[in-house]
């Protein structure tokens, strides 16, 4: 059996959507490419953004001790870091680059410009893929959260044939891993689990037209309220440490008997042990609310009736691209209580329905992972 050394720069620390996702890509990889041995060294991309670690010529010289260089998956190609050298979270030089002998893979990444992207970075992040494809032996996948249409964007629609869409690798968690419940969390009946994202405030609720964070907060209350009203359980799930804040926040406009009777928190845990105690409280309740990423992405795949909470781009373009946009609220706008209300009660009076709406859509989004991994095998099976 061919046995494939590589190094995967990427997040696997503070986030539990992060070790979801790697589980999920792993179980893929398995799935697609089974006469491929693949041994993995991982590298934390955060040591790089706290300037613990460097894109230098030492580590360039490490990454050739690999049989290939592995980026993602993740949402790395971000087009607002400033003084960025290829105008994303990728902060690489060309004289970094050059020094990479080794074939190069842009795993399933999410190319994102919610919070902007200037011409500058732009030309830079066009360079930079264009760089890749002259120089480098490479293969380029984004996930499928609209990031295709916007790497097509700001390159030309002439590239795409040189990505493919991988499903991000939450979709499959609940193929890859065994999960568990943490001991003594009981689920009453009728449960809501709930995420709610404590990071971008300022981008998620911005001053003005829209709704700001404290209007958020107190309509959000109001919905709350009138799910505990039609009894309604509910469970908060932290996936970083600043969600705590929000559902602190939330929580003091609610009443104290409200709290005791209907309101769990779960736990705020992390790495491998917590991503598998948090997301099988997922996979147990009635229905998921979900502001993050990977908290709508792995309950959707493990055909748990999700509703996102779009306040970040991201969350509409992921529910376009799969065809669940109708699952889906902007919770920045005055109207969102009703019609979020609205449809958390059409989609818990037909729970059933809706799980065979899901398993359905997540054989289409297989599917998807299936043929770019056909692509992706002969790609690996040449280097």
């Amino acid at each position: 059996m061919k046995k494939i050394k590589f190094l995967r720069l990427a997040s696997f620390i503070g986030n539990i959507g992060d070790n979801a996702n790697h589980a999920g890509s792993a179980w893929l990889h398995e799935q697609f490419i089974p006469d491929v041995t693949f041994i993995e060294t991982r590298s934390e991309i955060r040591e790089f953004y706290w300037k613990k670690k460097k894109c230098d010529e030492a580590f360039a010289e490490y990454i050739n001790t690999f049989d290939m260089f592995v980026i993602g998956g993740g949402n790395y190609l971000e087009l607002w870091p400033a003084n960025s050298e290829t105008g994303t979270s990728l902060n690489f030089s060309k004289k970094f680059l050059d020094k990479i002998k080794v074939p190069i893979s842009l795993y399933s990444l999410g190319c994102d410009d919610g919070q902007g992207a200037d011409k500058n970075n732009i030309e830079k992040f066009k360079a930079f893929i264009d760089y890749l494809l002259d120089e480098k032996k490479v293969y380029i996948s984004m996930r499928n959260d609209g990031s295709s249409a916007a790497f097509l964007k700001y390159t030309g629609s002439q590239y795409s044939k040189h990505i493919d869409v991988i499903p991000d690798g939450g979709f499959f968690l609940g193929k890859a891993e065994k999960l568990n419940i943490p001991f003594g969390f009981d689920i009453k009946p009728t449960t809501v689990a709930i995420n709610l994202a404590g990071d971008m405030l300022e981008t998620r609720f911005s001053d003005g037209p829209n709704v700001n964070y404290n209007k958020f907060l107190s309509y959000f209350a109001d919905v709350l309220m009138d799910m505990i009203n039609r009894e309604i359980n509910v469970i908060f799930i932290p996936h970083i440490y600043k969600d705590l804040r929000i559902i602190n926040d939330l929580l003091c406009k609610i009443e104290d008997q409200y709290i005791r009777t209907h309101i769990k928190v779960a736990p705020y845990i992390q790495g491998i042990a917590g991503m598998r105690c948090l997301f099988s409280i997922y996979e147990a309740v009635d229905m998921v609310l979900a502001m993050r990423f990977h908290a709508n992405v792995c309950p959707i795949g493990m055909n748990i009736p999700t509703i996102g909470l779009a306040c970040y781009p991201q969350i509409e373009k992921l529910y376009k691209e799969i065809g669940l946009i109708e699952n889906m609220v902007r919770v920045n706008c005055d109207d969102f209580r009703y019609k979020l209300m609205s449809l958390i009660c059409r989609v818990l009076n037909n729970k059933d329905s809706e799980r065979e709406r899901l398993k359905l859509k997540n054989e289409e989004i297989y599917n998807i992972a299936s043929s770019a991994f056909s692509r992706y095998k002969n790609w690996i099976n040449n280097i």
